[in-house]
């Protein structure tokens, strides 16, 4: 599979292959044992370390799972329902209200990820934070019409929109 990555293979491929990797890992809110598969789709950069995958909810991880015929738990309410059923439908990402996910059903979207960073701090397993990415950044910047750094004065700051803390 790395042969195939460096040669234009990876995210957004249109041939998603990953071999189970006969590991298991528990999830760490609901004790759930989960399989742990290696993909050739992931973005790159993408956090670090492991990435979990939510197959109901995002359209690669959705293809993935179909393909290797891996269990497909919707955990979303979204505008269809509560199924996910073939084929992948845009709807199927919409934030909705929290279904078959234990003490968080019944939340939405912002109360959902405030009860979960909450608890995982709880743990000391993380803590809630912000991660701007540079194309983040620069695709703002560009929408905006000015790039600004600590520096920078081409914008009144009430009216930049970068993520740099200076611009605040």
């Amino acid at each position: 599979m790395q042969a195939r990555r460096r040669h234009g293979s990876g995210a957004g491929a249109d041939r998603k292959e990953g071999p189970a990797d006969r590991v298991h890992v528990t999830h760490p809110l609901s004790g759930e044992k989960l399989p742990v598969w290696v993909a050739n789709y992931v973005l790159m950069g993408y956090g670090e370390g492991a990435v979990m995958a939510v197959p109901a909810h995002d359209e690669r991880d959705y293809e993935f799972a179909r393909k290797y015929g891996l269990p497909v738990k919707p955990v979303i309410r979204h505008p269809l329902g509560d199924t996910v059923p073939p084929p992948w439908r845009p709807e199927y990402a919409a934030y909705g209200v929290c279904i078959n996910s234990g003490k968080y059903d019944g939340l939405d979207y912002r109360a959902a990820v405030e009860a979960i960073a909450a608890d995982l701090k709880k743990k000391q397993l993380g803590e809630k934070q912000v991660q701007w990415r540079l194309r983040d950044w620069a695709s703002r910047a560009s929408a905006t019409g000015a790039v600004r750094s600590r520096s920078c004065t081409a914008r009144p700051a009430a009216t930049c929109r970068c993520p740099t803390s200076s611009c605040r």
